[in-house]
C-alpha cells in the first residue's frame, strides 16, 4: 500500500465505494428469483428421470380436493376446461376478434408462471360404439321415430363420426412456499384466464382433483377404467391420490426400442414439434387434432420477461453482425465482391431485425416454446400406423414432427396436465406465433333432449339439437308455439319430439359471434393476419 494511500486511510479522505440504487438491488433480487426457479426445476427434471420405480417416476407429489396439485415442492398448478367455438366457420372480422383475444390470454402470464394447453382425444368405448342409445325407446307413439334416429346415429359413430370425447385443458403453474400461499396466486390466474375466454364465448370451468386425477389416469393407464374415491384415502388404507393413477409397470425400452414405451400392456409414444415452415396459418394444429384417433397435443410456453427477451434478440443480432463482417473481410482477402453474403445469413438477419421491432414497437411478448404429441395403440403396428399419419399431417402444414428417442419418460411426464415441461426441446416464438396455433374449429352441439339431427360440413361431426333450446329466432318461435298448442289441447295425442326422417337435411349452424373489437384494432396490435404468422 502507498505512503499517500495510507496517509488518506488514516485522515479519513478514502472515498467509499458509491452506493448502488435501489433499483439495481430489486433488479438483481428478480435475476436471483428467476435463476432459482429455474435450477430448482432442472434438479427436479433430473430427480424424476433417475426414479428407479413407477411411484416417483411420475412427476406429481399430491392432488388435493380442489383441483390444485403439487407438483413439486414448491410448485403448485390447477387445470381449467373449455369448450370449442366456432371459429373456422366465422366471418373474418370475427375472426380477427378472437385471434385479438386469445393473445392476451398468453400476454397475461409473466415470467414466473408455467403455461399448458392440451388437446385430449379419447375414444368412445368400443362396446358403446353403435349401440348408444340417443333417444328413449319408452314411449309407444314415438317408438318407430326413435329406433330410426339411433339408427342411423350409431351408423355414424360406425364410420368414425362423432366417435372421440375431445376435452381442452388450461393449467397454469405458479411457485409458492406451500399450498396456502399458492392458493391466491392461482386463483388470480384462474379467474382472470376464465374472463378472457368468455370473451371468446367459450365456457370454462375449474377441474376438481377428481376430474384431474382422471385425466392423468387417461394418459398413464390409457383404455384403463378410473376408479377412485375420496373416502379410501387415509392414514388407515396408507393410499394417496398418486395411488390410483400409477400403472403397474412402465417399460421405456420394449423390444429394446427407445422410441415408445409400454403402460400396462398398451403401446404409447410422444413426438415433438421439431421444425416450423416460415409461415404458420390457423388451421396447422386444428388439422392434426381433427385425426380420428386417441391423441394428446400438448404446447408448454414459458413467458420471458420483456427486457431480457430484447437483450437475448440484440445479442442474436450482435453476433450475427460479427458473422457478416467476417464474410465481407474474407471477400475482399480474396477478391471477391464484398457484399455478397450467403443467403442463410442475410435471411436470419432479416429475421432477426423483424423480430426486433415486432417486441419493442407491436407489443409482442417472446415465449419458450414446446409442442408435444402423444397418441397410443392396442399393437406396435397400430402405433406405428398413428404416427405416420400424425407426422404427415404435420408436414402438410409445415411442421416437422419428429421422435424422442431415449426420452419417452420425459415426454410422458409432459404430456400429463400438471404445468410442468421434462422435454428440453425448445425454440423462440412471439404471441402472434403461438397463437395462430388455434385450439379451436367447430363448436358441437350435443343438448340433452335433442330433437334435430345434423352433420356439420366443416368438421364432419354430428349435432343434436331441441328448438327449445335454440339461440336461434327460428328456435324461440317454435317453442312458443309448441307450448301454445300443448296448453290449448291438453287431450290432444302428444306429437313426436323430432321431425319425420328424411332424404335431405340442412346443416344446423350456429349464428356468428358478434365481433369484439374493431378489425382495425386487432390488425393495429398485431401486425401479421390472424390466418398466418410467420416463424
Amino acid at each position: 500500500m502507498s505512503r499517500a494511500k495510507q496517509s488518506r486511510r488514516a485522515d479519513g479522505e478514502e472515498k467509499r465505494p458509491a452506493r448502488r440504487p435501489s433499483g439495481t438491488s430489486l433488479d438483481r433480487k428478480i435475476r436471483e428469483q428467476e435463476k432459482e426457479l429455474s435450477t430448482l426445476n432442472e434438479s427436479r427434471r433430473r430427480k424424476r428421470a433417475a426414479a428407479k420405480d413407477v411411484y416417483n417416476a411420475i412427476g406429481f407429489d399430491a392432488m388435493y380436493r380442489d383441483g390444485i396439485c403439487q407438483v413439486e415442492e414448491g410448485l403448485f398448478s390447477q387445470t381449467i376446461a373449455f369448450e370449442d367455438i366456432s371459429y373456422q366457420s366465422a366471418r373474418e372480422e370475427n375472426q380477427q376478434a378472437i385471434f385479438s383475444a386469445y393473445c392476451q390470454l398468453f400476454d397475461y402470464f409473466g415470467a414466473e408462471s408455467c403455461v399448458q394447453l392440451s388437446v385430449v382425444n379419447t375414444p368412445i368405448p368400443a362396446s358403446e360404439i353403435g349401440r348408444k342409445m340417443f333417444f328413449p325407446t319408452d314411449d309407444a307413439d314415438t317408438e318407430e321415430y326413435a329406433r330410426e334416429y339411433n339408427r342411423i346415429l350409431n351408423d355414424k359413430m360406425r364410420e368414425g363420426v362423432s366417435n372421440l370425447v375431445r376435452e381442452r385443458y388450461l393449467t397454469f403453474a405458479t411457485g409458492a412456499k406451500d399450498v396456502d400461499a399458492a392458493v391466491p396466486k392461482l386463483a388470480r390466474m384462474r379467474t382472470d384466464a376464465i374472463q378472457t375466454l368468455n370473451k371468446i364465448r367459450s365456457g370454462a370451468r375449474v377441474l376438481d382433483g377428481e376430474e384431474r386425477l382422471r385425466a392423468i389416469n387417461s394418459v398413464l393407464r390409457p383404455g384403463k377404467p378410473f376408479t377412485f374415491s375420496w373416502d379410501q384415502l387415509g392414514p388407515k388404507s396408507g393410499l394417496r391420490t398418486k395411488d390410483f393413477v400409477c400403472p403397474t409397470s412402465l417399460d421405456f425400452k420394449p423390444e429394446g426400442l427407445g422410441t415408445c414405451y409400454l403402460s400396462e400392456g398398451a403401446w404409447c409414444q410422444v413426438l415433438a414439434f421439431t421444425r416450423f415452415g416460415s409461415e404458420l396459418t390457423d388451421r396447422c394444429l386444428a388439422d392434426v387434432i381433427d385425426l380420428p384417433m386417441p391423441l394428446n397435443v400438448t404446447l408448454h410456453i414459458q413467458a420471458m420477461d420483456k427486457a431480457k427477451a430484447v437483450a437475448f434478440v440484440k445479442k442474436r443480432l450482435a453476433w450475427m453482425d460479427k458473422e457478416i463482417i467476417d464474410e465481407q473481410m474474407s471477400a475482399v482477402k480474396k477478391g471477391y465482391d464484398f457484399q455478397i453474403l450467403p443467403s442463410e445469413l442475410k435471411y436470419s438477419k432479416e429475421e432477426a431485425e423483424d423480430l426486433l421491432d415486432h417486441l419493442q414497437n407491436k407489443n409482442q411478448r417472446l415465449f419458450v416454446y414446446t409442442g408435444l404429441v402423444f397418441t397410443w395403440a392396442e399393437t406396435r403396428k397400430e402405433l406405428d400406423d398413428q404416427v405416420l399419419q400424425i407426422v404427415s399431417t404435420g408436414r402438410r402444414n409445415s411442421i416437422e414432427i419428429g421422435t424422442l428417442d431415449y426420452r419417452q419418460r420425459q415426454g410422458m411426464n409432459s404430456v400429463l396436465p400438471l404445468g410442468h415441461n421434462h422435454v428440453e426441446v425448445s425454440r423462440m416464438m412471439t404471441t402472434a406465433q403461438v397463437a395462430i396455433q388455434m385450439p379451436f374449429a367447430t363448436q358441437e352441439l350435443a343438448q340433452e333432449g335433442a330433437a334435430t339431427t345434423a352433420r356439420t360440413s366443416r368438421a364432419a361431426t354430428s349435432c343434436c339439437a331441441t328448438a327449445s333450446t335454440s339461440r336461434a329466432p327460428w328456435g324461440s318461435w317454435r317453442a312458443s308455439r309448441e307450448a301454445a298448442s300443448r296448453s290449448a289441447s291438453s287431450a290432444r295425442s302428444r306429437t313426436p319430439s323430432w321431425p319425420i326422417p328424411r332424404t335431405r337435411s340442412s346443416s344446423l349452424t350456429r349464428p356468428a359471434s358478434t365481433a369484439l373489437s374493431s378489425p382495425a384494432t386487432a390488425a393495429s396490435r398485431y401486425a401479421s393476419r390472424p390466418t398466418r404468422a410467420r416463424t
